[in-house]
């Protein structure tokens, strides 16, 4: 409705009656109006994106384009599955063809334009006027996240009525057309969400122009994988609703992807803020939630599958446990250790008060070493959690003698120690080559997962080289390769103690135990200098804005809390 018509309608609506008295507002009034509290109770950032992405001409070459495809696949599909389409069960070969027409602009368009949209704005030096309102930078990412989905439904209710018509074709059922078009939906979603991430890593043209082409092959990629997992499972048909196991996965699936979601959701926030904030401890909470989540679907398909572990062993879900621990914490580990030192006094007027609350809380709080600690003490925690759970296991459900076990519990103390070790000797060397760094150029996040993978690699690649230009290169595994954390974890976990296995695996549990230990030694010096910081004192003038604002919040009256309190 325009602008006009709007008026007109107001006019009359406001226009006195043959009594004198204003008729009643139509409907149409009453409408505008709800729509205009709505566009103010939406995000301004979800207004505007979704104004420019609507009316540009990019936007509009590609919905055309894709009603075009839908059409001409339409006419084409059935002109090649020819007359015998009434007799035959020929829809999923159609559901294919319009699969692949609606992923790419939903895998590579919608989140590539995420990733303009917010990158532009940096490099026209437009988000600093962006940054002095009032939005937070959570509201910022929400809004550009929410103007992608506007976006994958515009094209959604594009090509759902030719998904309709696959099904009338037969052979494919509701239950696929659903699930299919949810992972697709929350694909298209979770790339659009690591674009905008990885629109705030850098503000420099040159290294934007980087990222740009980097985001741009692997969305490509993905659409590449995605039409290669659909066309398997309309193959397979691989959707057993009425098994249990099948809820179960997607319930796993569903947790893995909403933790990460949030934790990358934080990341970017926390990219945009302003640099004396806290950026770590959502963060962390998030990890430590993903930590916790890990243990509990652990344990949950242990009790679950208790049936079937009782004859083989509980330790095959154990290892997979650390297994995934040491993955998760490697990777996270690789940014904590990368934050600076230097705590802002807005950080610092946050920190705990009492010596307990440094010991529990103090690891939450941003910094190198406390990101180290905070890594390393998850780590024990998930080896201690799953040696004990393996011990009250076998306590209630003792082995039947004879049996032969493929993981016994001292194959799991073994991998545990040596995945804690290995988590301790990286991080721990990464920080300090970081430590060094820092006294010649400014590290980021970036800077500090190249130092770790340049680590690792070394570790891995100089004695396999030694390795291969020796006499013994053909004798398998050695006390040489005992930097190669995925070389040594399997010879480990295969060895079953010495017992048909590698001697020399064994050797090195104690090997990366003791370098472990002792690169912990090395940054304990950093560690303690973290920790001993307290809570600085609030400057005069900020005590007396936070009174204000708590006073302006503050009830106008006190009201008493129980019937014994007396208020003048």
């Amino acid at each position: 409705m325009s602008t006009i018509e709007v008026q007109s309608t107001r006019g009359i609506a406001a226009a006195p009656s043959a009594a004198g008295e204003p008729a009643p507002p139509t409907w149409l009034t009453r409408f505008d109006e709800r729509l205009e509290k709505i566009g103010e109770w939406l995000n301004p950032i979800l207004v505007k994106e979704c104004r420019q992405a609507l009316k540009s001409k990019q936007f509009v070459i590609t919905f055309a384009l894709v009603l075009l495809c839908a059409w001409l696949w339409s006419i084409a599909g059935i002109a090649i599955l020819g007359p015998g389409v009434y007799y035959s069960f020929d829809g999923p070969e159609m559901f294919f063809g319009y699969y692949m027409i609606l992923a790419f602009p939903l895998l590579v368009i919608v989140p590539y334009t995420a990733f303009r949209s917010l990158a532009g704005e940096r490099e026209d030096r437009t988000f600093e006027l962006l940054s002095i309102t009032t939005l937070r930078p959570r509201q910022i990412v929400s809004g550009k996240l929410a103007s992608a989905v506007v976006q994958m439904l515009v094209y959604l209710s594009a090509v759902s009525p030719c998904l309709t018509f696959t099904y009338m074709l037969r052979g494919i059922d509701v239950v696929s057309i659903v699930f299919i078009l949810a992972y697709l939906f929350a694909g298209s979603l979770a790339f659009s969400l690591v674009a905008l991430l990885l629109a705030t890593v850098s503000r420099e043209r040159h290294w934007q122009t980087v990222i740009s082409l980097g985001v741009v092959v692997a969305l490509c990629f993905a659409f590449f994988l995605s039409c290669i997992a659909c066309y398997e499972v309309l193959r397979f048909s691989a959707f057993a609703i009425e098994e249990r196991w099948f809820w179960l996965a997607h319930g796993a699936a569903a947790t893995a992807y909403l933790s990460y979601f949030a934790l990358f959701f934080c990341a970017a926030a926390a990219q945009l803020t302003f640099a004396s904030d806290n950026r770590s401890t959502p963060l962390r909470i998030c990890m430590l939630a993903q930590h916790a989540l890990l243990a509990g679907w652990i344990a949950l398909m242990v009790w679950e599958e208790q049936g079937e572990i009782q004859y083989m062993t509980i330790g095959v879900p154990m290892v997979i446990g650390i297994s995934l621990a040491t993955f998760h914490w490697s990777i996270m580990g690789m940014f904590l250790v990368g934050e600076s030192p230097q705590l802002s006094p807005r950080i610092q007027r946050t920190l705990p008060k009492t010596s307990a609350g440094r010991a529990l809380l103090s690891w939450f709080f941003p910094g190198p070493a406390r990101g180290y600690v905070f890594v390393l003490a998850n780590m024990a925690a998930a080896v201690g959690m799953a040696l004990l759970g393996m011990l009250a296991w076998e306590a209630v459900y003792p082995p039947a003698p004879g049996l032969l076990r493929p993981v016994r519990f001292d194959q799991v103390v073994m991998l545990g120690v040596l995945c804690l070790g290995y988590v301790a000797f990286y991080l721990g060397l990464g920080k300090l080559v970081l430590a060094w760094l820092r006294n010649y150029s400014v590290v980021g996040a970036l800077t500090s997962v190249l130092v770790h993978v340049i680590l690792l690699l070394a570790g891995c690649g100089i004695p396999l080289v030694i390795h291969l230009m020796s006499d013994f290169r053909l004798s398998g595994y050695h006390l040489l390769h005992v930097g190669n954390p995925f070389w040594t974890i399997e010879e480990v976990v295969d060895a079953g103690g010495g017992r048909g296995g590698s001697i020399d695996a064994v050797s090195a549990v104690w090997i990366v135990a003791a370098v472990g230990l002792a690169m912990l030694v090395c940054n304990l010096w950093s560690i303690l200098a973290e920790v001993r910081l307290v809570r600085a004192a609030s400057p005069t003038r900020v005590a007396e804005e936070e009174a204000a604002l708590a006073a302006l919040h503050a009830p106008a009256t006190q009201l008493p809390r129980s019937p014994w309190d007396e208020v003048e």
